[in-house]
């Protein structure tokens, strides 16, 4: 088997348009980037851009380096994110191909399509490497990557859970990297580098088909060097699980500075960091009330989801006074019309002096079906799932095209007839002694009268007060309790929204009235937007309790807080935990928490901090680390339950078994003396 080697092929050296981030380029950096992982081949992936004099310049400072340099261009394409990688005997057809990238380049938010992107790599893909965003913003839908003109063997992901799964995931066809997307500006402090996040591939020779072979099978990419199931944590090259991982160390050893450095590296909508004492912080009465608030708003947003959509139809109807003044002018041109009847003349006797215009319906539900199911198809997180219904998804979406661009062209039609109509109405009115009947639109008419008599009896409805059983969730031994009802006054209301408005009239005069207090609401600057007008429609109370139906204490709010957290990090891949222990006894640390991070482990990679025993060892981490403070410099040593010893980076060891005594038992001769106690208790 081929030594496993580090790459990393998305390295930025420009500031461009498309990547407006501050950088001045360093190149004794690089090169000591470069040295310190021992890279054995890096790509220059600037956006939308390829610099060849500059890309020379780097390949000779790094020629006395073991390192291969490829030129490269991280494009955008059809609004995702795609790495072009070239061999190096093909750069001058690269730059070319690059230059006519920049020239379409006028702004920020430019992307190519797929046709502008074939048309300029024309006959050269083959040859690149390509590698698509995949799992990582903005990433490329797996219909976009079907499409290109060449196979396409890796993704990039963001972060080391989504490599492992993607890695693991038997129906996926793509192998996963990870790429460092790093700038190369000056730092004040070069050993201030971050970890890094690079990928090792089993390979003898570096080049760019050998890579691509390589590439295609998974077994062949790994996040360490040894090809072990672990990733990369701090600039030392130490690594750790992929799984549950427990840090250690005396106070002010650097626990919390390593937890810091692994979210400043991989770090970011898909990563949860629960820091020191914030637990303890949310459960004073403010925070607490904050904290439940904010369920709240997601309980509302879920439940009032039709509502907020029967808001936006009502509000695009026609209210009382208009469909009156509409009736009222089209009863007294009627009757107009028959008085002039006598006197018509030759324009008034025309068939379209009187001719009603038709009505147009838009196809909204069409336009949403699509949406909805071009999401469904292009999503790329549940591709396998998705595969065997993909073609039927597809055939839908046609059918439902061609129906949706008939009503299209139809509404387009029928818009130039009543044109027609219209001006042909007002040319002839001109020229007539008589006038025209001013028809109604019926449908309008009937349409809001109906609409708004339903939006009236469904919110009506809904005000009884009553409990939603349905969204009520369970965290433990803790159920949050849901319930609807009525805004009784308007200074209730007014609390609720943290506004002045509605006024006491308004509210008194409409609220009994849905329809026409929505309508009312519109006219009213703090509220003319859908999205808050619906939330006055109902109340909505959310209140956490015990099984037994009792209040939470305050000490139990901690409980409660963490049981939510642990619940929450499901949704990440990625879970660090500083310090969770001040806040809980070992009996409730022991029942309620240590499975559900072992559960938890399974699809998110964890990393609690503790000086407890429960959590430290009998939650049976996958690795442990210990850090260490020595004038000013850190130090961090892996290992596991099972190891005599725990290695740092840099070859110093520690004893594992005197390591867990001291931080976790105080010592080895109290450990001992409680011991010794236990026993006689039982005896």
């Amino acid at each position: 088997m081929s030594e496993f080697k580090a790459i990393d092929l998305h390295i930025h050296t420009l500031r461009t348009l498309s990547d407006n981030q501050d950088l001045a380029f360093d190149v004794e950096r690089l090169k000591k980037y470069v040295s310190k992982l021992e890279l054995k081949a890096i790509a220059i992936t600037n956006h939308n851009t390829f610099d060849m004099a500059q890309f020379k310049e780097i390949s000779e400072e790094l020629a006395g380096e073991d390192v291969v340099v490829f030129p490269g261009i991280e494009l955008d394409l059809e609004n995702a994110h795609i790495l072009l990688i070239a061999p190096q005997d093909s750069i001058e057809t690269f730059s070319k191909q690059c230059e006519e990238v920049s020239k379409k380049v006028t702004t920020q938010e430019f992307t190519l399509n797929l046709e502008e992107f074939d048309e300029i790599y024309d006959g050269s893909l083959d040859d690149y490497l390509l590698i698509p965003h995949y799992k990582k913003s903005p990433a490329m839908p797996l219909s976009v990557i079907s499409r290109v003109k060449t196979k396409i063997v890796a993704g990039e992901v963001q972060n080391p859970k989504k490599f492992e799964l993607m890695k693991k995931d038997e129906g996926e066809e793509l192998s996963p990297v990870m790429f460092s997307d790093i700038r190369m500006g000056i730092l004040d402090d070069l050993e201030s580098e971050p970890a890094p996040k690079i990928t090792y591939v089993s390979i003898d020779d570096i080049t760019i088909s050998n890579l691509k072979i390589a590439l295609a099978d998974k077994k062949y990419v790994a996040l360490t060097k040894n090809g072990e199931d672990k990733f990369i944590i701090d600039p030392n090259l130490t690594s750790a699980s992929l799984g549950l991982n427990v840090v250690l160390g005396k106070r002010s050893s650097g626990k919390t500075h390593l937890l810091d450095g692994i979210a400043n590296i991989y770090g970011n909508d898909d990563t949860l960091y629960v820091k020191q004492f914030e637990i303890i912080n949310q459960c004073t009465d403010n925070s607490f009330n904050e904290l439940v608030d904010s369920q709240f708003m997601m309980i509302t947003e879920k439940y009032l989801y039709g509502v907020k959509h029967l808001t936006e139809s009502v509000l695009n109807t026609m209210d009382e006074n208009s469909i009156c003044a509409e009736i009222d002018r089209y009863l007294s041109s009627l009757k107009q019309y028959a008085e002039d009847t006598v006197v018509m003349d030759v324009y008034a006797n025309t068939k379209l002096f009187n001719e009603n215009e038709f009505t147009n319906v838009d196809d909204t539900i069409g336009e949403k079906l699509l949406t909805s199911l071009k999401y469904i198809i292009d999503n790329s997180d549940y591709s396998k799932r998705l595969s065997e219904s993909k073609v039927i998804l597809e055939q839908i979406y046609l059918d439902i095209l061609g129906e949706h661009k008939s009503k299209a062209l139809s509404a387009r039609l029928k818009e130039y007839a009543n044109n027609i109509i219209s001006s042909t109405k007002s040319s002839l009115a001109a020229k007539s002694s008589s006038k025209p009947v001013q028809n109604p639109n019926l449908y309008n008419i009937a349409k809001s009268l109906i609409i708004n008599k339903e939006f009236d009896r469904i919110i009506i409805q809904l005000r009884k007060q009553s409990k939603i059983q349905r969204l009520g969730t369970r965290y433990g031994r803790f159920n949050i309790e849901v319930s609807k009802g009525v805004f009784k006054n308007v200074s209730e209301l007014q609390k609720y929204l943290g506004t002045n408005e509605p006024r006491h009239e308004l509210f008194n005069a409409e609220y009994d009235k849905p329809h026409r207090f929505v309508k009312a609401l519109n006219n009213v600057s703090n509220f003319a937007k859908p999205e808050l007008i619906y939330r006055t429609l109902l109340k909505i109370q959310v209140k956490p309790l015990k099984d037994d139906g009792g209040n939470i204490s305050k000490g139990e709010r901690a409980e409660y807080i963490l049981i939510k957290l642990l619940e929450e990090a499901r949704n990440y891949r990625l879970f660090l935990f500083d310090e969770p222990e001040p806040s809980f006894d070992n009996p409730f640390i022991g029942k309620e928490i240590l499975e559900r991070l072992k559960e938890l482990a399974k699809d998110t990679t964890i990393f609690v901090v503790t000086h407890n025993n429960t959590i430290g060892a009998s939650m049976g981490p996958d690795c442990i680390l210990y850090t260490e403070q020595t004038d000013g410099q850190y130090r961090t040593y892996v290992g596991s339950l099972t190891s005599e010893k725990l290695i740092a980076s840099d070859g110093q060891e520690v004893s594992t078994s005197d390591t867990i005594m001291r931080t976790l038992e105080s010592s080895r001769d109290f450990y001992n003396k409680r011991k010794e106690l236990y026993g006689n208790i039982e005896n």
